[in-house]
């Protein structure tokens, strides 16, 4: 077995941890949605 065979054998197994590692509920239809931040109000800083 040569290196290449062995870091695609190393790529492939790396793409399937990361399916299951980001395979959580955020990736659900119903899922909640994040916070997105709030906008400050107007005249919070200098230049606004």
């Amino acid at each position: 077995m040569n290196w290449k065979t062995c870091f695609a054998i190393l790529g492939a197994m790396a793409i399937a941890g990361a399916g299951h590692a980001f395979a959580h509920d955020t990736l659900g239809l119903d899922a909640p949605k994040p916070q997105i931040a709030m906008t400050p109000p107007m005249g919070w800083n200098s230049w606004n």
